[in-house]
């Protein structure tokens, strides 16, 4: 929601649940969207950017999907993941940082 939305719709591998919601409430009090929404929004397929950026509305992570501004959808049930699922998403994507090596230990 709002800006964090704006930071999030520019990663590589967004994931989105039944949970999740997208919506920028900064529209709602006659302001525009950040600049990072602005710049999804507006690339979005048909005018679905448009719709969103006028009106401001709440769009569930099966919507997200659907127009883009989601890459993946995940159960919000599939919660287990303990250490060593972690370090082979790690080492999947080469992140090789200090709280990697430390949870190795």
């Amino acid at each position: 929601m709002g800006g964090g939305a704006g930071v999030s719709v520019r990663g590589r591998f967004r994931v989105a649940t039944e949970k999740s919601v997208f919506s920028m409430p900064e529209i709602a009090l006659g302001f525009f969207p950040n600049i990072g929404a602005s710049y999804c929004l507006s690339r979005l397929p048909g005018f679905f950017g448009e719709y969103a950026g006028l009106t401001g509305a709440r769009l569930d992570g099966a919507e997200m999907l659907a127009c883009g501004l989601a890459t993946h959808f995940v159960s919000s049930t599939v919660y287990y993941l303990n250490s060593q699922h972690v370090l082979s998403i790690f080492d999947c994507f080469y992140w090789k940082s200090m709280a990697v090596t430390n949870m190795r230990m």
